[in-house]
């Protein structure tokens, strides 16, 4: 019997190995697909927008914008110690609150737009409205209420002061939390609703689809759109705000190192025990595992059945985590780190409130993303895709307008890009249906949608340029292509210097030529960050004797400006 036993023992021993290996198999750990390294500690929250771009601030009082692999795009030097999360809003713009109470807008290109200061308390994280308006909170209690290009509308003062952020029903109904135990409900005019008193200081509310409030204050609690506290549940600890499940499960961690599931009812489905307390809002995938900032080095991510999957363990205390467009779980920490975990989601919960400030813009509003077709869009469309020329000069002229801060459109940056990359490529990159070519459109028309997808600046603007600038035969339009490129003013990968490269060597294109050398020129001027060697070489191909003359003085001229800029 003995002698059996040790035949068989190895065997036996693989075997408990194996299970092992098998069970650990089926929990499916993250795994680290990039880090970005800022210059001060990143616990802000990243934003990401319509492409996956994201945003995050760090101590070093700096906006990095990143591509969806971490890959440095631009950066904005805010100069200023900063106070709230980066916040997108429709139109690319990225608002930045400061310490000081001065609120910052970047274009999407890196570039200031227009700052407001108040000046009456730390600017808090901002919310936006439905037709643009930005809703702002300082720390002294003050909200204002700001149109899209940073202008006063007006202001309301809370009786006291402020550490929670707005959040904005679907009808325009401002709710914000008070450090005196009130909720208040102000109208789209600044006018109070009514306020509800509650047994702590107030957090950030979150809405269902019904227009139901939950907020945290010593427990969670659910509050009518008008204004009645329909149930309480106690939690003996600092609760952090909630966030609501696809079905209408309410889910908050709190200081006693718990991570709560409670019903729509107000019922307790599950606790768990995350052995460290939880003073961040959790963030749910679409798979439905809530990625959980502990006040510690650990992210969890816990099941929808509340049993913890894995912990990712930073070199120190983690911030506030995300989910990028692609699935990818993207959190700071205090070790000057942006994390990317791929751990298994595909995306953000397409639940009522998914994680803190609604949605990967951090607009603060219910629903702010659902519906891209607003009647605005539908109409810029209608105008944009017809026969007639004048139709799509007046679509141009509205997208100016608005771009000037003359007149709000209700549309949505990807919409700016889509109609406006149609026109500066109608016949030349954009094609008819059914396998038709499209005649040759006004050159004009091409040519100042190229100016405009310069102005608004953002990464898909840039990559239709590129594209005319390739495509088009149009010397005008060309020109107005390379001019646009410039205007938005990063070239981080030296597409737009590669561009150049290959058409230097083309003879009779002198205005082109000068064009390309003043782009190049003042993109290397204009940046914050490295610049990509090629923007140099392209520059000093430029400057070589195959250009024409007036080319190689200019391009030399401006290889010298530079050179004395890097002796200073």
């Amino acid at each position: 019997m003995r002698l059996v036993v040790k035949a068989f023992a190895p065997t036996l021993i693989f075997l408990v190995l194996l299970g092992l290996a098998l069970a650990g198999a089926e929990e499916q750990p993250y795994e680290l697909s990039w880090r970005y390294v800022t210059g001060g500690r990143v616990v802000a929250k990243p934003a990401v927008d319509h492409r996956g771009m994201i945003y995050i601030l760090s101590d070093d009082r700096i906006l990095y914008a990143l591509s969806p692999l971490g890959r440095e795009r631009w950066r904005y030097p805010v100069g200023r110690k900063l106070s709230t999360s980066a916040v997108v809003t429709y139109d690319g713009t990225v608002l930045i609150g400061t310490q000081s109470g001065i609120l910052l807008a970047s274009g999407a290109n890196g570039r200031l737009r227009w700052m407001f200061s108040p000046r009456t308390g730390s600017c808090l994280t901002p919310a936006l409205g439905s037709d643009g308006s930005i809703v702002l909170a300082t720390s002294s209690g003050v909200i204002y209420n700001l149109s899209y290009t940073g202008k006063e509308r007006w202001r309301y003062q809370a009786r006291a002061e402020l550490i929670s952020v707005p959040s904005i029903a679907e009808d325009g109904t401002i709710y914000i939390g008070t450090t005196d135990r009130r909720l208040l409900a102000l109208n789209r005019h600044g006018g109070k609703i009514w306020e509800l008193e509650l047994p702590a200081g107030v957090g950030t509310p979150v809405i269902d689809d019904n227009g139901n409030l939950y907020l945290a204050a010593a427990g969670i609690h659910r509050v009518s759109p008008q204004g009645v506290l329909l149930w309480s549940y106690a939690i003996p600890a600092e609760t952090a705000d909630p966030v609501i499940r696809s079905d209408g499960t309410i889910i908050a961690g709190a200081d006693n190192g718990r991570l709560y599931a409670i019903s729509p009812a107000g019922r307790q489905i599950w606790s768990s025990a995350l052995r460290v307390p939880v003073r961040f809002p959790a963030v749910l995938g679409d798979d439905g595992t809530a990625y959980v900032s502990t006040a510690s080095q650990d992210l969890v991510a816990v099941s929808a059945a509340g049993r913890v999957l894995w912990r990712f363990r930073a070199k120190q205390s983690v911030g506030m985590a995300t989910i990028g467009k692609d699935g990818t779980v993207l959190v700071g920490a205090e070790d000057w780190i942006l994390y990317a975990l791929s751990a298994g989601s595909t995306g953000l919960s397409a639940s009522p409130w998914p994680q803190l400030y609604h949605d990967g813009q951090h607009t603060g509003r219910a629903e702010a993303l659902a519906d891209l077709d607003s009647p605005a869009a539908v109409l810029l469309r209608e105008l944009v895709y017809s026969d007639s020329p004048d139709l799509k000069r007046m679509a141009l002229r509205d997208i100016e307008a608005h771009l000037q801060g003359q007149r709000y459109l209700a549309v949505h940056l990807m919409v700016l890009e889509e109609v406006l990359g149609y026109l500066a490529g109608e016949g030349v990159i954009y094609r008819g249906t059914a396998g038709s070519t499209l005649g040759p459109s006004d050159p004009e028309i091409r040519r100042e949608a190229c100016r405009l997808l310069g102005e608004l600046g953002s990464e898909g603007a840039r990559a239709v340029l590129l594209q005319v600038m390739a495509a088009d035969e149009d010397s005008v339009v060309k020109i107005a292509a390379v001019d646009g490129l410039a205007t938005v003013g990063f070239d981080p990968d030296g597409e737009l210097a590669r561009a150049i490269l290959y058409k230097a060597g083309e003879s009779g294109q002198e205005r082109f030529h000068l064009a390309c050398a003043r782009a190049l020129f003042r993109i290397i001027m204009g940046s914050q960050s490295a610049v990509h060697p090629d923007n140099y070489l392209a520059l000093a191909m430029l400057a070589q004797r195959d250009a024409s003359p007036n080319v190689r003085e200019r391009a030399s001229g401006y290889l010298s400006d530079l050179s004395q800029r890097w002796r200073r």
